[in-house]
Formats: structure tokens, C-alpha cells, sequence
């Protein structure tokens, strides 16, 4: 299996407070799946990201770890 580094970050959102949102290198990654996952394995379905982002060049840290503040940023603008 290939490791595909990916993060979920926050948004605000009028209605819910928050959204969820993935970002992923991984193209092929739609919610459909995610939440079909979600509710065979029991987990509670508010956990699912409500979108999914597609980014060839993910944001990055010095130690090669997901870069969530730059990542929401990119997504707010």
C-alpha cells in the first residue's frame, strides 16, 4: 500500500459552526467512500469531511509533516 500524505482542517461554516474538509494528494478520494467506510466501521458519521480537496503539492513542514495553517489558509482564500 502507498502512503499518500494527506490532513483534514477546519473552516467556518454559518450553519454548522465548522466544516470539515480533506486534503489529499489522492485524486481518486470522493465522500461517498468515506462515509460508506465510516458507517460499516461504526464510526460516528460526524467525523466525515462534508468536501474533499485535491492538491498535487501538498503543504508541507521542515520535518516533511502536513502543514494544517498553511493548508486552511490556501483553503480560505
Amino acid at each position: 500500500m502507498q502512503y499518500v500524505l494527506q490532513g483534514i482542517i477546519t473552516i467556518p461554516d454559518a450553519k454548522k459552526g465548522e466544516l470539515l474538509i480533506l486534503i489529499t494528494a489522492e485524486e481518486k478520494v470522493n465522500t461517498k467512500e468515506i462515509q460508506t467506510y465510516f458507517k460499516e466501521s461504526g464510526l460516528s458519521e460526524l467525523w466525515v469531511p462534508k468536501k474533499v480537496v485535491y492538491m498535487k503539492q501538498l503543504p508541507v513542514l521542515g520535518t516533511g509533516k502536513f502543514d494544517y495553517q498553511t493548508a486552511q489558509k490556501m483553503i480560505l482564500e
